[in-house]
């Protein structure tokens, strides 16, 4: 089964505060790279403090799952 990444695909799986805190750093240009994969998104984001953080978001199941190394690597539970 394809994966369809888009805005309702991801909204069916983030809650509101993770999706406005990604598309604030989208527009921040902290995104530095994204790249397809093929079950989600790698990708290189730059946090608050300018420290670069590897970032991977795909879909495991029926469920959205994020890792996160570096700096910017959140709580347990909580999507990148």
């Amino acid at each position: 089964m394809a994966v369809v990444r888009d805005e309702k695909t991801v909204h069916a799986f983030a809650d509101d505060t993770e999706v406005t805190e990604g598309r604030t750093l989208l527009a921040d240009g902290a995104v530095i790279e994204a790249e397809s994969e093929q079950r989600g998104v790698s990708g290189l984001v730059r946090d608050g403090s300018g420290a670069a953080c590897d970032v991977w978001v795909q879909v495991v199941g029926r469920e959205l799952t994020a890792e996160c190394d570096g700096p910017c690597a959140l709580a347990s539970g909580r999507l990148c």
